[in-house]
């Protein structure tokens, strides 16, 4: 769960920071004046959101590990943390693909601070849309909801979040090509 909620605002500001913060400092024509096509700085951009999203859910999982490791939990046996291993896996993957929805908001909104913004309203909505029980069909909420309860969360789910994903690149992409830079 730690993955699903926390870990998600930190995969946003990731995110956000990385689409964002050219527009903020007003450095992306600079950027965009380089002959370099934009589809590779996207690319380069997804991969690094990716990357440090998997950063800090490796740094997440380490911290909560040592710490139940002084805390002296109880249950700490090598199948145990396998499959709790596995299920932050999945759970990470989605949170991450939901995160990186984020990019088109930080690109549109020119900075980062509107897609910060979103992302908190985005987490009001997922708990509101899972606590009525359709959260199943709400892309942001999947991952809280697998973290939950893994039989919860049907192959609609994980459809919905993979194509929620791709189509935010696809729409990122298009986004960078087609949006009036200048402004």
């Amino acid at each position: 769960m730690i993955i699903a909620a926390g870990g998600f605002f930190f995969f946003v500001l990731a995110t956000s920071w990385i689409f964002g913060r050219e527009f903020a400092d007003g450095t992306v024509k600079d950027m965009l004046a380089v002959p370099v096509p934009r589809s590779s700085i996207l690319s380069a951009k997804f991969i690094t959101a990716f990357l440090w999203s998997l950063a800090i859910t490796i740094a997440m999982t380490t911290v909560s590990l040592v710490m139940g490791a002084i805390l002296g939990l109880p249950g700490a046996s090598p199948a145990v943390i396998s499959g709790g291993l596995g299920l932050i896996l999945v759970t990470a993957l989605l949170t991450i693909a939901a995160a990186l929805t984020f990019a088109l908001v930080a690109s549109m909104g020119r900075g980062y601070l509107l897609s910060i913004g979103l992302a908190i309203m985005t987490v009001m909505m997922a708990n509101l849309i899972a606590v009525t029980g359709r959260g199943e069909y709400f892309p942001w909420a999947v991952a809280g909801l697998y973290a939950h309860e893994p039989s919860s969360v049907t192959a609609v789910s994980f459809v919905l979040v993979v194509l929620t994903f791709t189509v935010a690149v696809l729409l990122t992409n298009w986004w960078w090509h087609k949006a009036d830079q200048n402004k």
